[in-house]
């Protein structure tokens, strides 16, 4: 289960203890208490996933889980909007990636990850997975932030670029500006659709899944 349908479930448990507060009453002062604590654990939780976890990365998971590499195989914003991060490529939407992901020892599988960053279909980027949960994947910030640094020209390991200026790395910016305004030219199309038949024909995407995300692209 990963971190967006956990926090599906907080919020599932938080309306309903909330509709069940009188009905707990039946149980005595002890049963409100229990259902009210259990309800609003739910809560706090439900938050702490929306606006920490989903927000830039499940940092406790990104400390102790096992670190792996995923290749981007679809990217679609949702609707849903969180306060953007310090860094270029983190983005104010929720975008839902599908991953395939490797670490080393374990089969290759595909997952999802919800997140407010900007990632291009076909890149590879660091991950942590969770020891017991595979399916709870992270991005690995920090490894991220030196790959990120590294090609904006950044010395010391900070941005060099406000986002109102052009970066040193002008073809991420211009995928951001693409994704912000939800435009794009023909030219950006034909490059994402080369990276899609090349991820076909490398087997990570079937033809069903290559067929959705070129009409998704021919649709923009």
């Amino acid at each position: 289960m990963n971190a967006w349908q956990m926090s599906i479930w907080c919020w599932i448990i938080f309306v309903v203890g909330m509709i069940l507060m009188l009905p707990a009453l039946i149980f005595g002062v002890l049963g409100l208490v229990v259902e009210q604590g259990v309800t609003w654990i739910a809560f706090g939780y439900g938050m702490y996933l929306s606006m920490a976890v989903i927000r830039g990365g499940d940092k406790r998971l990104a400390r102790n889980g096992l670190p792996g590499t995923a290749v981007v195989l679809s990217a679609d914003q949702t609707n849903t909007v969180v306060q953007a991060g310090e860094f270029d490529w983190e983005a104010p939407y929720v975008w839902k990636y599908g991953l395939e992901v490797t670490v080393p020892g374990w089969p290759t599988y595909k997952t999802m990850l919800y997140i407010c960053a900007s990632f291009t279909v076909g890149e590879t980027i660091p991950v942590r997975v969770a020891r017991f949960n595979h399916m709870s994947v992270t991005i690995d910030r920090d490894a991220y932030n030196k790959e990120y640094n590294s090609r904006t020209g950044s010395a010391d390991g900070s941005p060099t670029d406000d986002f109102g200026a052009v970066p040193a790395n002008a073809e991420r910016f211009a995928t951001m500006l693409r994704r912000s305004s939800a435009a794009s030219t023909a030219p950006d199309v034909a490059d994402e659709l080369t990276k899609l038949a090349a991820l076909r024909d490398r087997g990570i995407l079937t033809d069903a899944e290559f067929a959705d995300q070129k009409a998704k692209l021919l649709a923009r």
